[in-house]
């Protein structure tokens, strides 16, 4: 009995053991899960800086596409030019090798000229020794006396041998004037030939030239090709950053609704927030902004440099941030009852984080600080974290 009653006081410790390991293991788990949560919260503050970097670093992008795109303009025109010069290249190149084909044709036909007079020259000079020869056998058959016994007189024997000599003369004077001829071709042909080197060399450079130009073309093709390849990527890096700034955005926008406060601080009547400016430049809503359709969410009050800003109603400082890009310097400011309202472009802030403030307090001075074209306030309110026509909730002074 009592050895049972052992066994069971152990297996009861052993249990208790068990479950109070077990127990210190889940709060561990859930202690360390529950700290890297809260170690995963950034403050506004922090949520801000990460905007500003990768505004910075869109801004960075931006300036790397309008040098790329000087670049690429400049690359388009340089190829527009040697396009130019190739063209007029070419086209000189196919106006040479006309010259030549014509020069090379005239040179076929002089060679052809030649070849007839030579074939002349030579039939002359063939039937020109048939002659010479058949007047010496004729002189010769009967003896050198053979002309003057068979001349009917001394007058016919001297005709018959003016004859002969005057028949030599002529062969011999034709023979001359095909050699001329034929000296006269051949000089003709070699100054088409010359000519044909000449236009050969000029074409030739001309074909150097082409080939200099493509080989240009083709660089200025591939680096353009190349800057098309970074402009795409800077492209795509400047729609990952506006991606991540739009989650920044929306944890920003969620962190202010959690550190808004559910009770009112002031009357819930909101004041006008420069009471000596009342005219505005720009509305809430959908509007062109450096030629793009744009979402306002807020309006824009144009005042001096340095003018006071003055809280819409009393209410307490969440958020104080001095930003280089987007809002600039601006204050945010919840009111209670879900109504919160934003200060922005500031060139100077006058509160800080968590200050109790009161309706008309100054909070800051009228600036152009971050994405502005010159000093203006641009107020918003927001209702249970969402953008809200200030219009609504404040009046415009008449």
């Amino acid at each position: 009995m009592r050895s049972y009653l052992r066994r069971n006081r152990l297996k009861i410790l052993a249990t208790g053991l068990a479950v109070c390991m077990l127990s210190l293991v889940l709060l561990g788990v859930f202690s360390t899960t529950a700290a890297a949560v809260e170690g995963d919260d950034k403050s506004i503050e922090e949520l801000e800086q990460d905007k500003k970097e990768l505004n910075d670093k869109i801004k960075a992008a931006e300036q790397n596409l309008k040098s790329i795109s000087a670049q690429k303009s400049a690359e388009q025109n340089k190829q527009q030019q040697l396009e130019g010069e190739i063209g007029a290249v070419q086209e000189q190149i196919g106006l040479y090798m006309d010259k030549i084909d014509l020069v090379t044709n005239a040179i076929a036909q002089k060679e052809v000229e030649i070849d007839q007079k030579l074939e002349e020259i030579a039939l002359s000079e063939e039937q020109f020794a048939r002659r010479v020869r058949a007047m010496y056998i004729s002189n010769t058959s009967n003896s050198t006396l053979n002309t003057i016994l068979t001349a009917k007189s001394f007058a016919d024997m001297l005709n018959q041998t003016e004859i002969l000599r005057r028949v030599s003369e002529s062969d011999q004077q034709m023979i001359s004037d095909l050699n001329q001829q034929k000296k006269e071709l051949m000089e003709l042909k070699t100054g088409l030939e010359e000519e044909q080197e000449d236009l050969s060399s000029t074409k030739a450079s001309f074909d150097q030239q082409n080939q200099q130009l493509s080989v240009l073309l083709a660089q200025s093709e591939a680096a353009e090709s190349e800057l098309l390849q970074q402009e795409k990527q800077y492209m795509l890096n400047k729609e990952k950053y506006a991606k991540e700034i739009k989650a920044i955005e929306q944890e920003i926008e969620r962190v202010i609704a959690a550190n808004a406060g559910a009770d009112a601080y002031g009357d819930g009547v909101l004041k006008w927030p420069l009471p000596n400016n009342k005219k505005i430049s720009s509305y809430f809503g959908w509007r062109v902004l450096y030629g793009r359709q744009d979402y306002h969410t807020g309006i824009d009050i144009p005042a001096s440099m340095g003018t006071s800003i003055q809280a819409a109603d009393a209410g307490k400082v969440i958020l104080v941030q001095k930003s280089g890009t987007g809002y600039g310097w601006h204050v945010v400011v919840d009111h209670g009852g879900g109504i919160v309202t934003l200060y922005a472009h500031a060139s100077a802030i006058y509160v800080n984080t968590n200050q109790m403030v009161k309706k008309g307090q100054s909070l800051a001075g009228v600036g152009s600080t971050g994405n502005s074209t010159g000093n203006h306030l641009h107020f918003e309110v927001r209702v249970n974290n969402k953008q809200i026509n200030p219009l609504n909730y404040v009046k415009q002074p008449a």
